[in-house]
């Protein structure tokens, strides 16, 4: 006798009797066995007991029922170690042994409805239950390798789980389950007493060598007492030790080969909390591993999905153009792919990003992946209802961002002369420009508006300075955009408040890479276009920031704090510190303690607007002042 398991993805259960008659399966009420998820079709498929045994007939599903990675094309017999896919279900067949008298009978499940919940102990053991079972059939399908055997913790929760009663007789562990614990146990008898045999001669060993010191040793007079400083005691270093489990450990045991993802240290961020990862097209179970620093089991677990089905892209649905939080109602809906939970991340990338981008007349499928930086086939992947490109098509680019290194080989920084008589006179939003001076022409930047683009020379020289070393310890090649700075004498400058005294320059945010076009500048009828919130490169901002900071000439960056999570981020994945994080940025903050550098301003959503000190030379700014020779 054989009765249908179906395990749900909130870890509930229910048990279906088998018989003559086809349980039919679907989403529609009228199946016996209704499962309401993504990828169930209403009549999705059958499964009956005949002669021959337990059959499965797919129904002409949509999404196709799933064994072991394959689609079922028609009909299939059923195994007791098979694992069906319906959507998100998982389907097993279970043989019900005899039942003693006065045992009491299982309830029969065979009604119409939604799938239970099981109580709390039955869960925990049921839930024990598949996670052995998968451990098992990746050991069983990997020929039974020694290094994917239980181990530690793991063998003796095992040990435990297999004596316990289960909650039925239909949940009998399997077969290969059972053989799964007991070479385990008995690799980690012998390993024991390996240990133990070790353990004995090097005591004895280590007597030996004891007794031979003591009686041979050279009698040294005592050493003096070592004093340590006060200033080592308070130093606040980190021993070696200290840091060996930062990143939280990895399990001994690996489920799969090359169970973890190399992780290299400069890209771990030490943040907490789950990702909701959005599936992109393309996409594996394996990259998305590797995305976090995370093994494939984990993810299949937390979300308790089928390894073996292909993973749901989300369809792409840029942001509202307009300021973040005021998307419209059709950007504002819940994508329409699959989300991955990732509840324990090692890593913690910023997310990809999709755009819709504009073709150009000159632009076939070569260029625009030589454009963005994806191969071909990827770029085809995202279009698949385009074959022919044509002007002023809009196609569809998914963007990974991804930290930066320093350029290599590092150039020469040239320093800017600028004459110190260009000064700043009063207060940014009330005052002036005297002998101003131009930002100079650069390959670093690009310049939008030079007829107002004057400063003191002290912001001048810290500007060129900070940007000619973003460009060395930042491999960007995507133009920065440096925007309105003053007037030539300075005075009021609509439509700012500031930028008064040249001591104020708005810079645009850096994009991600095939973004920016030129005539997003603006010229004659072209309207000016800044980059859209979604479409900034944050890893390329941070660096800018970084390096305005480090001048020691700047007051503050301001920038909307709606963004500045992105900022923070980004920072951390580039290696600053938790120093450099607090003392620097707002966030998380949600009022400015008036030290950070990057602060809130509402409404900056495009670009960062750069407030530098008044100059040591000039008596007549009011403001905060830098010191000498910044």
């Amino acid at each position: 006798m054989y009765s249908l398991r179906v395990t749900a993805q909130d870890g509930s259960v229910r048990d279906y009797t088998l018989g003559p008659a086809p349980l039919g399966i679907g989403r529609d009420g009228g199946n016996p066995i209704v499962l309401d998820g993504v990828g169930v079709s209403s009549f999705h498929c059958t499964v009956e007991m005949n002669a021959s045994g337990v059959v499965l007939t797919d129904q002409g599903s949509r999404n196709g029922t799933w064994i072991s990675g394959k689609r079922v094309e028609a009909q299939v017999r059923l195994g007791e170690d098979d694992r069906v896919y319906v959507g998100p279900f998982l389907l097993q067949i279970l043989r019900v042994a005899a039942v003693p008298e006065n045992a009491g009978l299982p309830l029969e499940l065979n009604t119409t409805g939604p799938i239970v919940r099981s109580s709390g102990p039955h869960r925990r053991w049921r839930d024990m239950q598949a996670k052995l079972q998968r451990y098992a059939d990746q050991w069983d399908a990997a020929d039974r390798p020694a290094r994917l055997l239980l181990s530690g913790d793991e063998l003796r929760q095992a040990k435990r789980w297999l004596a316990s009663p289960p909650p039925s007789p239909a949940d009998e562990p399997g077969r290969v389950v059972r053989e799964l614990i007991a070479a385990s146990a008995k690799v980690d008898a012998r390993r024991g007493v390996t240990t133990i045999v070790i353990a004995v001669a090097g005591v004895l060993v280590l007597g030996a060598g004891a007794t031979l010191a003591f009686v041979f040793w050279p009698r040294d007079p005592p050493p003096e007492p070592i004093v340590q400083s006060q200033a080592s005691e308070s130093s606040g270093g980190e021993s070696e030790e200290e840091h060996e489990d930062d990143d939280g450990g990895i399990e001994a045991r690996p489920r799969t080969p090359d169970r973890t993802p190399p992780v290299s240290p400069d890209m771990v961020a030490d943040v907490e909390g789950a990702i909701d990862h959005v599936v992109v097209p393309g996409e594996r179970l394996t990259d998305v591993a590797k995305r976090y620093g995370v093994d494939e089991d984990d993810i299949v677990e937390w979300n308790l999905i089928n390894r073996d089905k292909p993973l749901e892209p989300t369809k792409c649905n840029p942001p509202s153009e307009q300021r973040p939080g005021m998307e419209t109602a059709a950007a504002a809906a819940p994508p329409t792919g699959q989300v991955l939970k990732i509840k324990k991340p090692r890593l913690r990338p910023l997310p990809q990003t999709c755009i819709l981008y504009e073709v150009e007349a000159s632009e076939g499928w070569a260029q625009l992946a030589a454009r963005f930086g994806i191969e071909i086939t990827r770029l085809r992947e995202y279009n698949p209802d385009i074959t022919d490109l044509a002007a002023g098509q809009k196609i569809v680019v998914w963007i990974d961002p991804k930290p930066y290194k320093p350029r290599e080989p590092r150039a020469a920084i040239a320093e800017l002369n600028a004459s110190d008589a260009a000064k700043s006179v009063g207060t940014t939003n009330a005052g002036k420009l005297v002998s101003g001076i131009q930002l100079p022409e650069n390959d670093a930047y690009t310049r939008k508006a030079p007829g107002i683009m004057w400063g003191s020379a002290y912001l001048i020289k810290n500007l060129h300075q900070a940007i000619v070393t973003f460009r060395q310890d930042v491999d960007y090649d995507g133009a920065l955009i440096v925007a309105d700075i003053s007037k030539k004498a300075g005075g009021h400058f609509d439509p700012h408040k500031s930028h008064q005294a040249g001591r104020d320059v708005d810079i645009w945010l850096p994009t991600l890479k095939g973004v920016y076009k030129t005539k997003h500048l603006g010229s004659g009828k072209q309207k000016e276009r800044r980059p859209f919130w979604y479409e900034v490169d944050w890893y390329a901002t941070w660096g800018l920031m970084r390096a305005l900071i480090k001048t020691g000439a700047v007051e503050a960056i301001f920038l909307d704090n709606i963004l500045q999570p992105y900022v923070y981020n980004a920072a951390k994945n580039m290696g600053a510190t938790p120093e450099e994080l607090d003392a620097w940025i707002q966030y998380p903050r949600k009022v400015n303690n008036g030290k950070v550098f990057v602060q809130h301003s509402a409404d900056h959503y495009s670009h960062i607007h750069v407030r530098f000190k008044c100059g040591p030379a000039e008596t007549e700014c009011k403001g905060d002042r830098g010191a000498a020779g910044d």
